[in-house]
């Protein structure tokens, strides 16, 4: 039997999603004493621990891979949704079926959550479904203010908590299992890091709106050209149907062959990324997790905040409003010249109120107020080299 089964949107070759992975697998060895961990995912990223995705990669019959998420749930101890937007809507059938009280006296202990954002919902049912669903739960901690809102207003029982996002444990996390040697960059110019990603049309969103956001960030990078930044160009998301190797593509040429930018493809071991990421001056970021990551590293950075999960996570970290990029709606001008200055050497301010060392704090929350936490398990856990 497995002791956690994580639940997310895992194994679709996307850099954020990976990490969860990467923390989940770390985070309940380390605090929940786990001794075996699955994921809800047909590939798993890179991790420290030997771990099982669910999801057998060729279904073979039809209905296979609903059957295997439904014996794997069956044989966890517990399911926990881990990081990422997950509670907005309606569940599929097979958590439904592990809800069951039959179920639940069979030996399923607990669902319950950590590390996420709940809402927007994406319909009045939706809503009403994931009410039912968290007040269920054992334990649901959130990694924004606004989702706390959001369930406190339920007026659940529930133990709630306000935690954090889980990828600030990355670093801590890659003590316990370090990054392989970096390949050597080229110096001698400030370096910013740059993730861009297309949003609305994988979601039926308004096309004009992505147009204008991938002008403003063609407008930026061409600008940062001028400044005579070198560009270091990160593939968030390789999925070949929805990753961002296509737009990625696109505002590179549009820099007509400018001499100084580097393209890393998606890589399966986040923590190389987070390395990465780690070694730029500053971060220009759509993808979220690329401006998360850089704030965990201490890397000052801008983000378009495309969705409002973006505006949450700055609005927790008390981000300087003077120079907030909204959803690619600031001047694309002086947008790289802030990225320049922060490259260089920064405004002469400190761009966030909260400390990442306050973050990690709140972060680890998704694991000490859950209730298996074993401060035994933490006590006797190695100290990294």
């Amino acid at each position: 039997m497995t002791d956690f089964l994580f639940n997310g949107y895992y194994g679709h070759r996307n850099t954020g999603d990976d990490v969860f992975c990467v923390v989940a697998d770390w985070g309940s060895r380390r605090y929940w004493d786990a001794q075996s961990v699955s994921f809800l995912a047909a590939e798993l990223p890179v991790l420290g621990n030997p771990a099982t995705a669910i999801i057998p990669q060729r279904q073979k019959f039809p209905g296979q891979r609903t059957l295997s998420r439904t014996l794997s749930g069956l044989g966890a101890k517990h399911m926990i949704y881990f990081g990422g937007s997950t509670l907005h809507s309606a569940q599929e059938t097979w958590v439904n079926l592990l809800r069951q009280p039959l179920v639940q006296q069979m030996g399923r202990k607990s669902i319950g959550a950590a590390g996420v954002s709940v809402g927007p919902f994406k319909s009045s049912d939706g809503e009403r479904e994931i009410r039912k669903l968290i007040g269920e739960m054992s334990f649901i901690a959130v990694r924004d203010r606004a989702s706390f809102e959001i369930v406190k207003g339920m007026g659940l029982d529930t133990p709630l908590v306000q935690a954090f996002d889980p990828a600030l444990l990355m670093l801590e996390s890659m003590q316990d299992s370090p990054v392989q040697p970096l390949p050597p960059r080229a110096v001698g110019r400030p370096v910013i890091g740059v993730s861009v990603c297309n949003v609305e049309r994988y979601s039926d969103g308004d096309p004009a709106r992505e147009r204008a956001r991938v002008k403003s960030v063609k407008a930026t990078v061409k600008a940062l050209a001028q400044e005579g930044m070198a560009l270091r160009f990160f593939v968030f998301n390789g999925h070949p149907a929805s990753g961002d190797d296509e737009v990625t593509d696109e505002v590179i040429e549009s820099l007509n062959g400018y001499p100084y930018v580097e393209r890393l493809p998606y890589c399966n071991d986040p923590k190389t990324v987070f390395a990465e990421l780690a070694r730029c001056n500053a971060i220009f970021g759509v993808r979220l997790h690329a401006c998360i990551l850089a704030y965990t590293a201490s890397v000052p950075f801008v983000m378009v905040e495309y969705h409002r999960k973006c505006a949450d996570f700055l609005d927790e970290i008390g981000y300087d409003a003077t120079v907030r990029a909204g959803d690619a709606t600031a001047d694309p001008v002086q947008t790289a010249r802030v990225l320049a200055a922060l490259a260089i050497g920064g405004l002469g301010r400190t761009l966030c109120t909260r400390s990442v060392s306050e973050a990690v704090e709140l972060a680890r929350l998704n694991f000490t107020a859950a209730p298996f936490y074993d401060r035994h398990a933490v006590a006797a856990a190695p100290l990294a080299n």
